[in-house]
């Protein structure tokens, strides 16, 4: 009887991924008779037939010892992500600094008990019985073998980072008792997690309630970041919007959750469709993806933080103009100090929020390319009154600005642009960030006529 493996929570699914991640790198060494899109449905499901089945669970040698060949699997590429070191392979599972803790607690009987506790548990899955799988929701039989239960259960020694013991205290069972069971294709899962979130390092997650689209965004990302080692959780997912574009359906864009691992601590963000809308924009991807900067990625996927990049806007126009000391508040957004890396980001900024701004149905009376324009032809004529228009422009008082830019402009004798009317109708924030870009203008064309 064929096993339907179907998504669940992000946790679930990451382990299903490195499982996978293992089953497309032995088809490719011609160590299955199957491949990879064998096995990813269009329903979003993994689908295992019997012949599959049989094959995986035969048993196979690794170092010389029998285990079901699934498993050597894991060893295989546990064993290359080590250096080679077959040792360094089995301490994964070895005493109380393991990544699956305890999961051979007995050292001097280990190869013994470890053996036997992977022959009991990585066997062809029996999906019935009274009990419901924790995480999945799969039937589960009742066991009866102590230890073999112990690595059937949500614990530390499976999920020492989501949970506590129930024989030390704190524990967060009641009456220290985990009768938080998993069946036995959880239990197996379990073991492929290093292989999507690794000992050390950084690695990220995308997680969607599809097999097929989790496999492909999470390879993508992957081949992103091989080619830019440095590559942020911004960058990289910015980079495979078209992958979104093309993979996911309406379903899958309401329920995307990224989760970015770093050193045995998770961070997760939900992405709700609307945030996924702002990412499929071509504009707003690229400007994130040349800014590269985690805070600011942060504040456009939380939508209603966006008025925070006004906020950023005001404080490097102000470094600009060499009005007050030092530049800790670049320090707290992640902005380098460099002058041309600062009036960079004054120029994308306006862009990427009259961007999201139109992403909500907001409509824009003015491009800030021309209101960067503006400010440059009248750079001149506010060399003196540039840090009081900024300061009005931050406290959006409208009248104040207004009659400063038209007393400037006829003191120059200069026609009042049209287009500078309009902005004066248009919500504070909207006012605010054509008016930054207006500064910016103003700063960046000061600048090229001294």
């Amino acid at each position: 009887m064929a096993v339907v493996i179907y998504p669940q929570g992000w946790l679930h699914n990451a382990n299903v991924y490195g499982f996978l991640k293992v089953i497309n790198a032995k088809s490719k060494e011609s160590k299955l008779s199957f491949k990879l899109p064998d096995i990813l449905k269009d329903d979003g499901t993994i689908v295992l037939t019997d012949k599959m089945l049989d094959e995986l669970y035969t048993d196979a040698k690794f170092d010389g010892i029998a285990f079901p060949k699934l498993f050597t699997f894991v060893l295989e590429r546990t064993t290359r992500m080590e250096n080679n070191d077959v040792n360094r392979a089995f301490v994964y599972f070895k005493g109380n600094v393991a990544y699956y803790e305890n999961y051979i607690a007995n050292m001097n009987e280990f190869m013994k008990n470890f053996v036997h506790t992977i022959s009991t548990i990585f066997k062809r899955p029996t999906l019935n019985g009274p009990k419901r799988c924790f995480l999945c929701g799969n039937p589960l039989e009742t066991i009866e073998d102590e230890s073999i239960l112990q690595r059937k259960q949500f614990s530390r020694i499976l999920f020492k980072e989501f949970s506590s013991s129930s024989s030390k205290f704190p524990n967060s069972f009641w009456n220290a008792t985990n009768d938080l069971y998993l069946c036995d294709i959880c239990s197996q899962m379990a073991l492929f997690r290093h292989f999507v979130f690794p000992r050390k390092g950084e690695s990220i997650f995308v997680n969607v309630p599809s097999f097929k689209s989790i496999w492909y965004l999470n390879e993508a990302v992957k081949a992103y970041q091989n080619i830019a080692p440095d590559l942020s959780l911004s960058r990289a997912i910015v980079e495979v919007h078209l992958k979104l574009q093309r993979l996911l359906g309406i379903w899958e864009k309401q329920n995307i959750e990224i989760i970015h691992y770093n050193n045995g601590f998770y961070k997760m963000y939900y992405l709700p469709h609307e945030t996924v809308d702002l990412l499929l924009n071509a504009r707003i991807s690229s400007i994130l993806s040349s800014l590269n900067n985690m805070k600011i990625f942060e504040v456009v996927i939380y939508r209603e933080r966006t008025n925070e990049l006004l906020e950023l806007e005001y404080l490097l126009l102000k470094y600009l103009l060499d009005i007050g000391k030092g530049n800790t508040y670049l320090k707290q957004w992640n902005v380098p100090s460099k002058k041309s890396i600062v009036k960079h980001y004054t120029v994308v900024l306006n862009d990427l929020f009259q961007e999201t701004r139109r992403t909500m149905g907001v409509t824009q009376m003015v491009p800030v390319r021309r209101m960067r324009t503006l400010g440059q032809e009248a750079s001149r004529m506010f060399e003196r009154t540039r840090y009081r228009l900024l300061e009005l422009i931050r406290l959006a008082k409208k009248d104040g600005v207004y009659h400063l830019l038209l007393k400037t402009y006829m003191a120059h004798k200069m026609p009042f642009p049209e287009e500078l009317n309009g902005v004066f109708s248009l919500k504070d924030e909207d006012f605010k960030n054509l008016m930054f870009a207006y500064m910016s203008g103003i700063i960046s064309g000061g600048e090229e006529n001294e």
